[in-house]
């Protein structure tokens, strides 16, 4: 029996991320990105690059927090993380499941 796997939508997840930016945002994923790294993100005036590491990105899931957790960067100017960073990440995690997965 052939396992069925969900196909991730790529396309939708970068123009939400570019709504919750408010600038371009590019997605790259690698396996060559350190094993420490899940996520990671270059914030930039004008864009935001993200790369998400698929030694540990396996599911939409995965790539849901992952984009949340980078996006939060981006929204709290690079804040580290503290009760703020985790209510704002709440708000974004939310609000990108609600529009990645509406029909």
């Amino acid at each position: 029996m052939a396992m069925e796997s969900k196909k991730i939508k790529w396309r939708r997840l970068k123009r939400i991320a570019e709504t919750i930016a408010n600038r371009p945002v590019t997605i790259h994923c690698s396996t060559e990105v350190p094993l420490s790294l899940k996520a990671a993100a270059d914030i930039y005036d004008e864009r935001i690059d993200i790369v998400f590491n698929l030694q540990h990105i396996k599911s939409e899931e995965d790539i849901l927090r992952a984009l949340s957790h980078e996006l939060t960067h981006v929204i709290t100017a690079g804040q580290n993380h503290n009760q703020d960073f985790d209510t704002t990440w709440a708000q974004i995690y939310t609000e990108l499941q609600q529009k990645y997965f509406k029909k």
